[in-house]
């Protein structure tokens, strides 16, 4: 499966080619095998997440302070197993900007570990232009 995106990440500066997500977000995304996604607490609910020790640790820690999430019921905010998901969330999406890779974690759909290659935008329209003219 390819993939590309067209949305500026409003994490980071970083820009490339392929995408505009962060250069660890890029390597992490390619990278991950079958299985390599998880779903855990997310802003506004359950999240599809790429499998690190620091997501495993929020799946965890949602489990043990938020399971409801698990089960359609949304964070009320104000509790404190609430409040220090929603800290340790964004510390560990900060370090994606950051290129933390010990401390990230990075968003990823299901079909995410089927992702091979993230080739320039240009390229990828070439490729289809090329074997359209082929039919």
């Amino acid at each position: 499966m390819t993939v590309f995106f067209t949305d500026p990440s409003p994490l980071s500066a970083e820009r490339h080619e392929e995408s505009n997500f962060t250069t660890l977000w890029n390597e992490q995304v390619v990278k991950k095998p079958d299985r390599g996604t998880l779903v855990a607490r997310g802003m506004i609910g359950p999240a599809r997440w790429l499998k690190t020790a620091t997501r495993l640790e929020h799946q965890r820690n949602t489990l043990a302070k938020s399971p409801s999430i698990y089960l359609d019921t949304p964070d009320d905010y104000a509790s404190e197993g609430a409040k220090e998901l929603v800290t340790y969330e964004r510390d560990a999406i900060k370090a994606v900007a950051m290129g933390d890779e010990k401390n990230a974690m990075m968003a990823g759909g299901e079909c995410a570990q089927r992702i091979s290659d993230m080739p320039k935008v240009e390229d990828l329209f070439n490729e289809v232009i090329q074997q359209r003219r082929i039919f």
